[in-house]
């Protein structure tokens, strides 16, 4: 799943110190029923939709600390589609 869709695993660290914290991209998160597709924001969904099915879910971090942008890619067990969601 990783090598169909480029969802190459990294871990940077940045800063130093008591200021130092990881970025993390695409990390296996878990393996998920119904999931939601879409843009997550002030506890309530503003688009997407619930699909259907087990998915693995990959998570990243860009931001390094997860507070303020996070993408999920969520890839079907059973025909390999390929479904995003973001929160912020």
């Amino acid at each position: 799943m990783r090598k169909k869709y480029h969802l190459k695993y990294q871990k940077t660290y940045h800063g130093h110190g008591v200021m130092r914290y990881s970025t993390t991209y695409n990390l296996f998160l878990a393996i998920v029923h119904n999931p939601h597709t879409g843009h997550w924001e002030s506890g309530h969904w503003l688009s997407g939709k619930t699909i259907k099915g087990n998915y693995a879910m990959f998570v990243s971090q860009p931001t390094g600390d997860g507070s303020i942008v996070d993408y999920q890619n969520m890839v079907s067990l059973t025909n390999g589609h390929r479904y995003t969601a973001h929160d912020n």
